[in-house]
């Protein structure tokens, strides 16, 4: 009865903020298959009602949003001890330098369009503590949509590899156990 209690105080609380409600459902999408608590705003002010009582371990936060800016935000959630201090992510478009990031706090930039394997790869990083040199890798030249079917291709030709060693080795297990039930000992009748 604990153990539901303690995987909920363990999950990794993750935040999403940015405008574009069909960026915010691929995030989700993707983060949610990572086992993590999401939730999302389309604002830096919905953001900060929400993260001063949620206290998410990790903000993504996109540079371009309506009201105050992604910059703002994050210089506010490091400044100010009521949001904890969380490690922040900054997506942009291009307009954002890697020294204006440095400046706002955040610990990673990534220019969109991003690979998802790439965003999971660097919360799990900073949510392990590593400190890493700001990234600003530069934007492909595909859609974000492309980007995310080039990673899930990917990721299906891995999962369909490991079924199948899964699958030869149940096999195996399957033929062991066969072989030991036919050589059993004729004296004992076991």
């Amino acid at each position: 009865d604990s153990l539901p209690a303690l995987e909920a105080t363990t999950r990794r609380r993750l935040l999403l903020v940015d405008d574009d409600a069909g960026l915010r459902l691929l995030l989700r999408t993707t983060l949610a298959a990572d086992e993590c608590a999401v939730e999302e705003t389309a604002s830096a002010e919905e953001a900060a009602d929400l993260a001063r009582f949620w206290r998410p371990s990790l903000v993504v936060l996109d540079v371009g949003l309506p009201g105050m800016s992604g910059l703002a935000f994050c210089r506010e959630l490091k400044e100010k001890p009521v949001y904890g201090s969380p490690r922040v992510i900054l997506l942009t478009g291009g307009e954002t330098s890697g020294e204006d990031a440095l400046k706002s706090g955040a610990d990673a930039l990534l220019r969109k369009p991003f690979s998802p394997l790439d965003l999971l790869g660097l919360i799990d990083r900073l949510l392990e503590g590593e400190v890493l040199p700001l990234r600003t890798a530069d934007a492909a030249s595909a859609d974000q949509l492309l980007v995310y079917a080039r990673d899930l291709q990917e990721v299906i030709q891995v999962e369909r590899a490991q079924r199948r060693l899964l699958q030869h080795a149940y096999r195996q297990t399957v033929t062991a156990f066969t072989d030991a039930l036919e050589a059993r000992n004729e004296a004992t009748g076991q």
